[in-house]
């Protein structure tokens, strides 16, 4: 079992990766959250754990084309093909948000 000092600061503790998949997953059903899962993002960016890196880098390519994809499929929209690609990207950030969490829980590394 990891013990953790009182010092160490809350961005570099060993579950935080899972608190941004938190919010993030909260976020894909109800997107107020989403705003506090990408200050979480901008908070962690300079954390020293490699691990913790990884982890958010892969939830900010997920931010970065969910966002693109949902923007365009916004403006296809008026060709009827956008409300397809809407759920597609819905259900492809749901896959990334799971599958980053599923992996972060097995491995029972931050």
């Amino acid at each position: 079992m990891q013990t953790i000092s009182l010092k160490t600061p809350i961005f570099e503790h060993p579950k935080s990766s899972l608190i941004g998949y938190g919010f993030t997953l909260v976020g894909l059903f109800l997107p107020w959250f989403l705003l506090p899962a990408m200050v979480w993002l901008l908070l962690i960016r300079n954390a020293s754990n490699s691990f913790l890196l990884a982890h958010f880098s892969f939830l900010k390519s997920t931010y970065i084309w969910g966002s693109i994809s949902f923007l365009t499929s916004i403006v296809l929209n008026t060709l009827f093909i956008g409300y397809f690609l809407v759920i597609v990207v819905w259900f492809w950030c749901l896959y990334r948000v799971l599958k980053g969490t599923i992996f972060c829980l097995i491995t029972r590394q931050p």
